[in-house]
């Protein structure tokens, strides 16, 4: 009887443990913490590295993105525009901080997309000066693989 026990006890954690590891809202968060970590740097970078932190962000997005930025007025469709810009926001930083938090996610699985919403804090230099925004990021989901749709600067908030 003890046996028959601990094999279903091994049983039901195995399977909560693969439902957890496949599921959506994992997959998003660990998207979404790999994009923070490419878009971080903690010290001068040579080109080649920064190129390639560049294009693994710029390639998180899906074909035919758009980012937006409200309270600027700017909007951005090109990944050649969006990857200049990453990189001169990078490049002209010593060291780049990330932090998400308040993080809201909403997911459709029958349509394939999913909703992040959070507030970013990206510090840059020593003495941690930055922004602070609040961001929507709308996601959408191809062959398992999520990809950033269109990403929206929904209220910039004081420093």
């Amino acid at each position: 009887m003890r046996r028959l026990v601990s094999g279903l006890l091994v049983l039901v954690l195995t399977a909560a443990a693969w439902g957890w590891w496949t599921s959506d809202r994992r997959r998003l968060s660990a998207r979404l913490a790999a994009i923070q970590e490419w878009f971080e740097k903690s010290g001068p970078e040579d080109q080649l590295t920064s190129f390639g932190k560049t294009r693994r962000i710029v390639e998180a997005f899906a074909p035919g993105f758009v980012v937006l930025a409200r309270p600027y007025e700017a909007t951005i469709t090109d990944r050649q525009q969006l990857a200049a810009i990453v990189q001169r926001y990078r490049d002209g930083a010593a060291a780049i901080r990330v932090d998400a938090a308040e993080r809201e996610v909403r997911i459709d699985r029958a349509l394939g997309s999913a909703e992040t919403s959070a507030r970013f804090a990206v510090a840059e230099g020593a003495l941690g000066r930055g922004e602070r925004f609040r961001a929507r990021i709308v996601w959408v989901r191809d062959q398992g693989e999520w990809w950033i749709r269109e990403f929206e600067i929904t209220e910039v908030l004081a420093p």
